[in-house]
């Protein structure tokens, strides 16, 4: 027969089936200087974000960071508080690498806990799943035997729920509850995660 309709002829439209099925996944890479918000916020960070990284550092590695400069000036350069351009949802403080003394220069300190809260509405959530809103009994049952807990400074009836990653570690995930809901999620140095506010 006529060889337009051959088998062989089909044969190159079987393999530029194949060939398009095998192309490269999807990409799931998130732009340059921001936190993919489906990272989950874990007692040593959240995506690029690792506790006890130099401001610098992460300045290197491409993330525009924005120093409150209140919060600097009024600590002394001991503890301030950070925004990250590429994940507005996330409050980033940063302490002196040396307890007790300041810094002149925001760049020369350290990570020492990343959070998120109500006020700034974010989809993520902890390494355990749970999110702003989730009820505040989730927090005790996933955690049952290993949470501090104390009263909540500025929320009446509300808690302050602390988990400790292992006590060689030094580093917590904080919830923070208005006695039924999380309100506040915070990781990072267990003796800065305590306090609602600054570092102690």
């Amino acid at each position: 027969g006529d060889p337009r309709t051959t088998a062989p002829a089909s044969a190159p439209d079987a393999t530029s089936q194949a060939a398009t099925t095998t192309t490269a996944p999807p990409t799931t890479t998130v732009p340059p200087g921001t936190v993919d918000p489906a990272e989950p916020l874990a007692p040593d960070g959240v995506g690029p974000l690792h506790i006890n990284a130099a401001f610098r550092d992460l300045q290197a590695a491409g993330l525009a960071l924005t120093v409150d400069q209140a919060t600097f000036d009024g600590s002394g350069g001991s503890c301030y508080d950070a925004r990250l351009t590429g994940a507005l949802d996330l409050l980033l403080r940063f302490r002196s690498p040396v307890p007790g003394e300041g810094v002149a220069d925001p760049a020369d300190g350290v990570l020492a806990a990343v959070g998120i809260e109500a006020g700034l509405p974010t989809t993520r959530a902890s390494n355990t799943g749970i999110t702003l809103g989730s009820p505040q009994d989730q927090v005790l049952s996933i955690y049952a035997g290993n949470l501090e807990g104390h009263s909540h400074p500025f929320i009446p009836g509300g808690r302050v729920y602390i988990a400790s990653a292992g006590l060689e570690s030094g580093l917590a995930i904080a919830y923070l509850t208005d006695g039924a809901t999380v309100n506040q999620i915070t990781i990072g140095a267990q003796d800065v995660v305590r306090y609602v506010d600054g570092c102690s």
